[in-house]
């Protein structure tokens, strides 16, 4: 596992071309409860202290899980027009695979495979993310080390590479203080945030997530507020 994560700092590291646009979004954990669905919805408001204009973008998926640690996940992105009118904007098809049990090794592993294609243009994207989870006691640490490629007509064909953490303490069942950061050639974002569970009825959850970024790249909005929403159920 040791070798595992060492491999994974070097290829972030290594990678010196990273591609165009903002990373920011969930940070996903390498677990797969078997047979459950998700409903997810990630708003985020994004503010600049310039001359440029706020903007928001919506994504909406839905994940379903299979038997033996595999899950899949379409989402749908779009932005939020001046006449609040919602405009796709790409389609993701992720696949992801838990590769080792909860408390198997001092941390797990898991991997997401990802398709996404912009819908108004010639260009798409493929990549693999290492999603990482270390447990100590009350604190939680989650890593996700992303590669990609980019490619389409019209288009400088490049690699991306992106890193995304999540620290969180578990106060109580329902109630997880985080910090979170994101990292990537045109993002630099870091802030607190809140994780609320709600339990419904039996096989029924709703998981909230409020995040407070400050962006520290000029390319990065100045505040980025992240809301999600994700609805489990069997």
């Amino acid at each position: 596992m040791r070798l595992a994560a060492a491999s994974l700092l070097l290829l972030l590291n290594s990678v010196q071309l990273w591609a165009d646009g903002l990373t920011i979004g969930l940070v996903e954990k390498p677990y797969i409860n078997a047979r459950e669905r998700e409903f997810e919805l990630v708003s985020q408001w994004r503010r600049w202290d310039d001359h440029r204009a706020d903007s928001a973008v919506t994504a909406l998926g839905f994940g379903l899980n299979g038997d033996a640690n595999r899950r899949i996940e379409l989402t749908v992105t779009g932005i939020d027009l001046p006449d609040r009118q919602f405009a796709a904007q790409s389609v993701e098809l992720e696949a992801q695979w838990q590769l080792t049990e909860q408390g198997e090794h001092d941390a797990d592993w898991g991997v997401a495979v990802e398709l996404e294609r912009e819908i108004d243009s010639n260009r798409a994207e493929a990549g693999v993310t290492l999603l990482w989870e270390r447990q100590l006691q009350r604190w939680v640490a989650t890593l996700n080390g992303g590669l990609h490629y980019e490619w389409g007509r019209d288009y400088q064909n490049e690699w991306e590479s992106s890193l995304a953490g999540q620290l969180r303490y578990r106060y109580s069942a329902s109630l997880e203080p985080i910090l979170v950061v994101h990292l990537s050639q045109e993002t630099g974002a870091a802030g607190p945030g809140l994780w609320i569970h709600q339990r419904l009825v039996p096989g029924r959850r709703l998981n909230w997530q409020l995040a407070l970024l400050q962006g520290f790249k000029t390319t990065t909005p100045d505040q980025t507020v992240l809301l999600a929403v994700e609805f489990e159920f069997y």
